[in-house]
């Protein structure tokens, strides 16, 4: 009650908690990638990085962040990645649906291209996801 959002946006927020239940327990390491900090609130998870909202790192800083972190706790995280633009232009989602998928915009490129290479260096796993979210862990250097 009071909070204003659309049935189709609750549902699909909702799918993504519960599949975080499944996924994370309270003081995981997660990285919320990459405009979703509430996730960390919701699920009780630590964020990886120093900012939870890697949205707002220029792709030097978000490289530079992601190594520090990783040197630091000396393990990869649980990735919890949006698919879709969720505020601005995008914020109608799941109903309106932008014509370009959010991962190829120019402003994400670069920082995706650095997202992608360290998945593929800690060889992640997909291991939910729906049509707006996925959850994600590491293959190499497990989360204990």
């Amino acid at each position: 009650k009071w909070i204003y959002t659309s049935a189709a946006r609750a549902h699909a927020v909702n799918e993504l908690f519960d599949a975080c239940a499944l996924h994370t327990r309270p003081g995981d390491l997660v990285l919320a990638y990459d405009d979703i900090p509430m996730v960390h609130f919701a699920t009780e998870t630590v964020p990886f990085l120093h900012n939870s909202m890697p949205w707002l790192y220029p792709a030097n800083i978000f490289a530079r962040d992601l190594r520090d972190s990783y040197a630091f706790y000396q393990k990869a995280p649980i990735i919890v990645k949006q698919k879709v633009k969720t505020f601005g232009d995008g914020a109608g989602w799941p109903e309106v649906q932008l014509p370009e998928p959010y991962e190829n915009w120019d402003v994400n490129r670069e920082r995706n291209r650095i997202m992608n290479d360290f998945m593929a260096e800690h060889q992640y796993i997909e291991v939910w996801s729906s049509p707006y979210f996925s959850i994600l862990k590491p293959g190499k250097d497990q989360q204990q």
